[in-house]
This record gives C-alpha cells, structure tokens and sequence, in this order.
C-alpha cells in the first residue's frame, strides 16, 4: 500500500506561501557564548565536529527557555551545542515536553503561564 502511494505521489513538491514570525537575535550573545565553549559542546563535551570555513569550530547557539516562550536572549540563558545535541534538544524525548523543546529541568525557570497547572 505504502508503495503504491509513493508511485503515484507527484515528484514535485507543492509549495506555499509562510509568514512566520523570527526574534532578531543579538549577535554579542551568540560570540560570548560561543568564545565561552572554546570549542567544545557544553552538553556532550566533545569537540566541534567541524570548522567553519574561516576555521572556527562549529557550534550552535540553544537557548535553554526558548525566546518564542519567553526565555531571554541572553549569555545565561544560552548553551552552545555540537549540531546532534542542538536537535536532541529540540527533538529528543529526553529534552521535549509536549513539543516545547525547553527541558523539564528549566521549566521551574520559566516566568510565563498559568502558576496553577504549569501551563
């Protein structure tokens, strides 16, 4: 059945029109946290897997309270990760609660939502 449906799928995309809403990071936070890491992901501890064209190690900027939740865009509140910790952080059943992609252990942390269910 699955097969069947894949051939009669069309090869090409359907596209759409998005408008999403982007927070302008500030980008003094992003090179403190990452001259912070040295290199090094601050969850795993495992070398950049790769540098940057420039030679610089490749990191990426996670927020631990996620800005679209209300988290600061600041050096506290930013890790800087190796890109397979990044997406298990955002993925990972042991970082997802409900799909938010803020760790249970912040979710004390957060100010926003109702104090009586958490949510």
């Amino acid at each position: 059945m699955r097969a069947a449906r894949l051939l009669q799928a069309p090869s090409k995309p359907e596209q759409q029109l998005v408008l999403s809403r982007v927070s302008k990071r500030n980008p003094y936070v992003i090179a403190e946290v990452l001259l912070r890491a040295a290199g090094i992901c601050e969850s795993c501890e495992s070398p950049a897997p790769f540098t940057r064209v420039d030679g610089r190690p490749y990191l990426e900027v996670h927020h631990r309270i996620r800005l679209a939740d209300g988290g600061d865009d600041t050096v506290e509140n930013a890790i800087a990760l190796c890109p397979n910790c990044h997406r298990e952080r955002h993925f990972g059943a042991a970082f997802s609660e409900a799909g938010s992609g803020t760790p249970p252990e912040f979710k004390s942390d957060m100010t926003q939502g109702d104090p009586e269910t958490g949510k």
